[in-house]
């Protein structure tokens, strides 16, 4: 969060929603940078050539981006629509869909490296739109800002060793679910026959309402990941399943099943394995754009 942040201006759910008020410090570039200059064979200049071509050259619109574009535009501010949208209005079905503002951003940092991102004119470009809409993003969070490198957490299953990052990602809540399931003999199961997917769906749901009451900053908040992911607490999970055979879904304040995230799995022939999530929380996140920037 932003270094002003300050939780009596959050108290409208609208203001982390969408907008200015609900932008967070920009820590994608930094953290591709830490991971390619760790791990990585190839310069950032590299392998942000087809970024580069697909914002330069531009993508087909399909009728499914025609239709989110137009979603964002209704509730974008004017100087956002303009940002990505110059021409005025959402683009055709088939029409190429040309971001140049953003492809000129993306050879700046192969220009000058991604550092550019985090210093000078970019976050003054940044801050200062968002400043001016109502927003608490200042430079010095970009100056600020570190990647960090965390531990994963991982547990054995069934004889794999399943490793996920640990909160505020969602990887708890996959875990918890493989642990109620080690209770059943799903490998038993026709694969993906109905009751394979009654025990999976109740597994989803019983794991669910603890993501919701308790995944969150961990640096700030206390997770008892410990107790979520016991033996006991599976055990308790697969006796209500088998019990009740049903259980009931949940309220689930702040849930959705909006389209937002993209997953990229690859991996190279050395064995390293790439597990990249993209999520803005909704379709087109904040639906903030910068002008100049296409960012």
């Amino acid at each position: 969060a932003p270094a002003a942040f300050r939780p009596e201006a959050f108290a409208d759910p609208a203001n982390y929603d969408t907008g200015y008020l609900s932008i967070t410090v920009p820590a994608v570039v930094a953290g591709l940078d830490a991971a390619l200059a760790r791990w990585g064979t190839r310069p950032w200049a590299a392998v942000a050539g087809p970024a580069i071509d697909l914002a330069a050259g531009g993508i087909p619109v399909t009728a499914e981006l025609r239709r989110q574009l137009a979603v964002w535009a209704a509730k974008a501010d004017p100087l956002s629509r303009r940002a990505l949208l110059p021409a005025g209005t959402v683009p055709a079905v088939g029409d190429v869909w040309v971001q140049a503002d953003l492809a000129r951003l993306l050879r700046r940092l192969a220009a000058d490296g991604p550092a550019a991102f985090y210093h000078g004119d970019i976050p003054r470009t940044i801050v200062r739109q968002v400043r001016d809409h109502g927003g608490i993003l200042g430079e010095d969070d970009f100056a600020a800002y570190r990647p960090t490198a965390v531990e994963p957490l991982a547990i054995d299953y069934r004889g794999y060793r399943v490793v996920t990052p640990p909160p505020p990602s969602g990887g708890l809540t996959t875990l918890q679910m493989l642990r109620t399931l080690e209770q059943f003999a799903v490998g038993n199961l026709r694969p993906w026959g109905a009751e394979y997917f009654h025990i999976v769906a109740e597994a989803a749901k019983l794991a669910w309402p603890d993501r919701l009451a308790y995944l969150a900053d961990p640096d700030v908040t206390p997770i008892p990941v410990e107790r979520l992911l016991s033996a006991e607490a599976a055990s308790v999970n697969a006796a209500a399943i088998r019990g009740v055979g049903r259980t009931p879904v949940a309220d689930a304040p702040g849930s959705s099943d909006a389209p937002h995230t993209v997953n990229v799995v690859t991996a190279d022939a050395a064995g390293n394995v790439v597990s990249l999530t993209a999520t803005l929380g909704y379709l087109f996140g904040s639906a903030v754009v910068i002008d100049g920037l296409g960012l």
